[in-house]
């Protein structure tokens, strides 16, 4: 069970070794399941990107006018010291 949960974590990552799929009975049964494998890793880690990603747009868009005048507040201390026209 440990070298399962073991290969199913380095296939997430990248490191597929697919040598021990052939040379005995369950070729196709083992290929079947790698390319299972693959499709629902890579489906899965694409919706947890855009999920981190929607978040962190969601949080930037909460505190957007927060963020806008605080830019615009530094920017008058910053230039404070210039004589205006």
């Amino acid at each position: 069970m440990l070298g399962a949960i073991t290969h199913v974590y380095l296939s997430s990552l990248g490191e597929f070794d697919v040598e021990f799929y052939f040379g005995h009975e369950m070729t196709g049964l083992c290929m079947v399941v790698f390319l299972g494998l693959s499709f629902f890793m890579c489906i899965l880690m694409l919706n947890m990107l855009i999920a981190i990603m929607g978040e962190i747009f969601s949080n930037n868009n909460e505190n957007k006018e927060s963020k806008k005048k605080m830019s615009q507040l530094a920017f008058v201390v910053e230039n404070w010291w210039i004589d205006p026209i």
